[in-house]
Parts: structure tokens; sequence; C-alpha cells
């Protein structure tokens, strides 16, 4: 009897190690995040929205969630006329758990911008948002950098559900890539070392990552000074600067899920650190190039365009121009 209760108890045992278990390992012992890792359709917005203070919902409430936001982003011209979008939007799932937002400090669910820093994002929000309606066609340092094809979606943090895209994570002792299928981009963080001199800054800052037993923790510093915001698709922008610290954490559960967890931290823009998450999921597919041809037809034509709405109604468009 007694050896069938031990037995009992370190079949338990095993199985709540198992349990822990993150998965797969490299061959210098850290968990293998290599592969394919989606990201659903995204409809819980980075702040706290309908639900108000409720983090979890259940899956019929985190149902509604993304089916209002399905409604409220495709009622648009410009996702009206493509023919090949989900029929609904994905909460955030993290451990099993359906989320209504991406914050989860402060427990408000808002981002703690500082009065100053809250005057910027609503001032460049507004000029996002004629960009994306396109009035702005003067010249094309005023659109948006994902439509001049420099980047979208690579730096940190990285946004969650524009789309249903994924990411491809390469692993060596020495580096970590991920390389984003949407815009084709390619992040490479440092494992160890130092931190670049302050004045070589990048589009992706400069990215230094290290193991904290079985999670992977990155920070990175040194952003562009002319690139301030990133932008969370349908939602405020996230804004980061000089002095700006972003702090990554990616753990790999037994469930073939990869949470990811971000703090961005800098008192000259927030009034406290603040801290989001959600996770993506495993994929057998491939990663596929997504052509970025903004940069290299849509800006051009807009800015013909709003050359053409100059001239009276009365004189011709240019020939050499239209045949371009």
């Amino acid at each position: 009897m007694k050896t069938g209760i031990v037995a009992a108890l370190w079949l338990a045992l095993a199985a709540a190690a198992l349990a822990q278990e993150p998965g797969p390992r490299t061959p210098d012992g850290h968990p293998d995040f290599q592969g394919v890792w989606k990201n659903p359709p995204g409809g819980s917005p980075l702040e706290r929205g309908r639900f108000g203070d409720a983090l979890v919902v259940s899956k019929s409430e985190a149902k509604k969630l993304g089916d209002a936001a399905a409604a409220a982003r495709y009622n648009t011209p410009a996702f009206l006329a493509q023919a090949d979008l989900p029929d609904t939007m994905e909460a955030a799932v993290v451990r099993g758990e359906y989320r209504t937002r991406l914050i989860i400090d402060p427990p408000d669910g808002k981002l703690p911008y500082s009065p100053e820093a809250q005057k910027a994002v609503d001032a460049y929000f507004a000029t996002y948002s004629r960009s994306r309606l396109g009035l702005l066609v003067d010249n094309p340092e005023e659109r948006d950098l994902s439509e001049r094809c420099i980047t979208t979606e690579g730096q940190p943090p990285m946004p969650f559900g524009n789309g249903e895209f994924s990411r491809q994570i390469i692993q060596t002792p020495d580096h970590v890539v991920i390389y984003t299928e949407y815009a084709t981009e390619a992040r490479i963080i440092r494992m160890g070392g130092d931190f670049q001199a302050a004045g070589a800054r990048s589009w992706y800052g400069d990215s230094i990552g290290h193991w904290d037993g079985d999670v992977l923790v990155v920070e990175t510093r040194n952003f562009r000074l002319d690139m301030p915001f990133h932008v969370f698709v349908g939602q405020k922008p996230v804004m980061v600067g000089p002095d700006s610290r972003v702090i990554e954490h990616f753990t790999r559960t037994p469930q073939d899920e990869l949470v990811y967890s971000f703090t961005v931290e800098d008192p000259s823009i927030y009034m406290r650190p603040w801290l989001a998450e959600y996770a993506m999921t495993r994929s057998p597919n491939r990663i596929f190039e997504v052509a970025c041809h903004e940069g290299n037809s849509a800006i051009r034509n807009a800015l013909l365009g709003g050359r053409m709405s100059e001239k009276p109604a009365s004189q011709p468009v240019n020939q050499k121009s239209r045949k371009r």
C-alpha cells in the first residue's frame, strides 16, 4: 500500500514538474524559441475599454469584444474593399485567460502620460489620422513611416494584432533575431555586452538580451530622435524618446505559447513605468513576404493627386507625369 502511495506521489510530482517545463531546449540549455509564432487579429486594445477595470473576462464576453473590434475597424473605406478579412477579431489570450486589454499595470489600464506628453500624443495622433485619410499631400515626410516603407512592426515594443501575421525567431548563443512577416523586418538582439554610445541610434534602438532562468530578458535603449511614436493599430500611440528604456520578457509555456510582456520607462514622458502583456502561439506555417508598395507607388500617387487638385479644373493634366 505504501509503495502505491509513494508511486502515485512521485507521478504527481513528475507531472507537476513537467507542466512547468517550458518545452524544448537549445544545445546550450536555454528554452528554444526558434520557429514561427502567430498573432491573432487583435481584438484587445492596448488600454482599458468597454469592460472598465476588468482585466479578465469569460470566453463569451471575449467573443463580443472581438466582434466589436472588427466592426469598428472594418467599417471604413480602407477595409470595405478587402474580401479576405476574417469575420471577427480575437481577444488576447494569456495562459488561458481572455484579456480585455494589454496593459496590466497601472491597474486602471491607462497609459500614464504626463500632461506635456499627452499634448504631444494628441497632436501626433491628429496628424497621423490626417495622413491615414490622405489629407497630407505636400511632401513625403508628412506621411507615416509605414506608408513610406521605412519601418512598421519590428521596433519594440512589438505591436499586437495588426491583422493575422507572424514572427519568426532565430536563436544562437550570441544573438536572437526576430523576423516580422508584416513588412519583412529583422530585429537583431545581442546577447550580453554593452550598449552602444548614445549617438548610435536606430529605428529599433539598441537591444541587449540576457537569460533570467528560463526567461529571455531584452533591454532596448537609444531610439532614434525622429521616430518618437509607435502606433498600436486603432489605439493611442505609444511614445518613446531618446531616454526611454523598453524591457521585454519572453517566456515559453508548455502549451506552445510565447508570453510577451514589456515595460516602458521614461520619467520625461510617463508619470510612472507601465507594463503590458500578450501571447503568441506556435504556428506550423512558413513566413511569407508582405511587400510594401506604398513607398514606391502610393506615396507618389498621393502627392501627384495633391498637385492635380491645386490646378484649375480647366487646366489639363501633365501627360508626362501621367505616364510615369
